[in-house]
């Protein structure tokens, strides 16, 4: 981190002379912090994700304070706003700008709260930095000061399917095309978005064969008659797409009905809190494939300094809550990457939260898949961008099979640690001993 540190003081100078006077001229010249606003869920259904997020984003915080902070040894600090629900989203952001005078937020990991979220942020000219919310539309909705860390959903779920080709195919020794595919996910605009628009897409453009395509209400809360439908069809593959509590309730449903696929595909969030799930499920959590943005134990293939920084991350992140390291598991990283890319590349360089400033770095912003935990590296798509204004388009995911509580990265070839293991067994049939696993490792 210390090249991204390096001639502060001289931008500084520069931007306090070029700048005009104002709330832009270094945030608050007199200040000795810098004030961000972080707003997430942090109470309600989607509090377990939206608190692991601030996680990352404090000790990223404290990271770069811990060095010296930024510009002129101004220290960031965090402003918190709790997203519950629609209300509270809009009450707690309009609070941030307009009370809390911030003039950067970063947040707010769901789609559904984004929508209500980013236009209060662009009606103010405050500049959003978005750590997860990827439904494809919010891209499209002509916020010049808006910026997407995290996939595109589309992309991400174009990617599972070409996974289902290159990986998961020739493990199961037969032609992609003979496989069966079920798609089951929210019937939300995220869900659409990712599985609809992405998989199912890309899965007819490869000529896979999907043989359904279920949304289903979030607020479901049995799934069986739906599971009974998805087994009618003997799939070979599921792919399923949810947040926490209903990703539960189906996986339950399905164990409860006998549902066996040959693979489980996860793309959502329950499956990031692995302690949790084996909790609910025991050694049935094994075999199961996790499609992500963060990576596994693979970050020896990051650069020294970014493995290094990751390291440092995963140490300060168990001392500070006192929790067990995730090994980059949970939300806690998708927090961590976005807001250390935020405050290492882009603050530093801008040397104010003046919007104009921080989109001619974000603009000229290059760089590799090796300087982000996150898979592909870091590169924005021009507000012109009628389809990904904002959108870092390098922004990927990994697959990773779960065993024992533990995450090994399966795909892309280049990344893996271990070579992927299908068909799962049945329910009631998983339980996996981890010498096997040193028969895997590449």
């Amino acid at each position: 981190m210390k090249r991204a540190f390096t001639n502060y003081v001289v931008i500084t100078m520069v931007c306090l002379f070029i700048l005009p006077f104002g709330s832009f001229a270094m945030a608050d010249a007199g200040s000795k912090t810098v004030k961000i606003g972080v707003i997430l869920p942090l109470t309600g259904p989607q509090a377990p994700i939206g608190r692991e997020v601030l996680r990352g984003i404090e000790v990223a915080a404290d990271m770069v304070n811990d060095m010296g902070g930024i510009w002129n040894k101004q220290k960031i600090s965090l402003v918190t706003g709790d997203a519950a629900n629609s209300e509270s989203a809009r009450t707690e952001t309009e609070r941030l700008i307009t009370v809390e005078k911030v003039k950067l937020l970063i947040g707010v990991y769901s789609s559904s709260l984004a929508f209500i979220v980013h236009p209060i942020a662009d009606k103010y000219n405050v500049v959003f930095w978005e750590t997860n919310a990827i439904a494809d539309r919010l891209r499209q909705m002509g916020h010049e000061n808006t910026y997407f860390f995290g996939p595109m959903a589309s992309g991400w779920g174009s990617q599972a399917a070409d996974c289902v080709v290159e990986l998961i195919a020739p493990k199961l020794k037969k032609d992609p095309k003979e496989l069966k595919i079920a798609v089951v996910y929210q019937g939300t605009e995220w869900g659409k978005s990712l599985s609809h628009d992405g998989f199912v897409k890309r899965a007819n453009e490869l000529g896979l064969n999907i043989v359904i395509d279920a949304p289903y209400d979030p607020n479901t809360m049995d799934f069986s008659s739906l599971i009974l439908k998805i087994k009618r069809t003997n799939p070979d593959i599921v792919h399923t797409q949810n947040y926490l509590d209903d990703g539960y309730r189906l996986f339950r449903d399905a164990r409860k009905n006998g549902l066996n696929p040959k693979v489980w595909i996860a793309d959502g969030c329950p499956w990031a809190y692995v302690d949790e799930a084996f909790q609910k499920f025991g050694d049935d959590m094994n075999y199961v494939l996790d499609l992500n943005q963060v990576a596994g134990g693979n970050i020896w293939s990051l650069s020294p300094t970014t493995q290094s920084q990751y390291r440092e991350f995963l140490d300060r992140y168990t001392k500070k809550y006192n929790v067990k390291s995730v090994a980059a598991s949970s939300d806690v990283a998708v927090g961590f990457t976005s807001a250390i890319a935020l405050f290492e590349h882009v603050l530093p360089a801008a040397g104010s939260l003046d919007p104009k400033k921080i989109a001619e770095v974000v603009n000229d912003l290059s760089l590799p898949a090796t300087s982000t935990a996150r898979p592909g590296g870091i590169k924005f798509a021009p507000q012109s961008d009628p389809v990904q204004a904002g959108q870092n388009i390098r922004a990927g995911v990994v697959a990773r099979q779960i065993f024992n509580k533990k995450y090994y990265t399966v795909w892309p070839k280049d990344s893996a640690e271990i070579e992927a293991i299908f068909p799962a067994p049945p329910f009631g049939k998983r339980a996996f001993d981890d010498k096997n696993l040193e028969m895997l490792i590449k």
